[in-house]
């Protein structure tokens, strides 16, 4: 994971928080979160944790190659970030 930022991005929509996490307890060792490619041409990586995010609030692992910048792109809902590893730069000016 050297040189990976890893987030945790928790969708946040206009649903009540405790439903979001009624569900069954259920354990996932790190090294066997499926990440998968959010764009085929873009090197971010999503591991899903819990919900959908297409249907609605979700927990999501975002992890990307250190030093990337990510394309001027927008978020269909909030979302709340954990930084795991290394430092999140939002938005700053040249």
């Amino acid at each position: 994971m050297a040189n990976h930022f890893v987030l945790l991005a928790l969708g946040v929509l206009s649903v009540i928080p405790g439903r979001a996490f009624a569900l069954e307890d259920s354990y996932l060792p790190a090294g066997k979160i499926p990440y998968v490619a959010e764009a085929l041409d873009q090197p971010q990586r999503l591991g899903p944790l819990w919900g959908e995010r297409a249907k609605g609030s979700a927990g999501t692992l975002l992890k990307v190659p250190g030093n990337w910048r990510a394309p001027v792109h927008a978020h269909t809902a909030d979302y709340r970030a954990v930084v795991i590893q290394g430092l999140w730069a939002h938005w700053q000016m040249q």
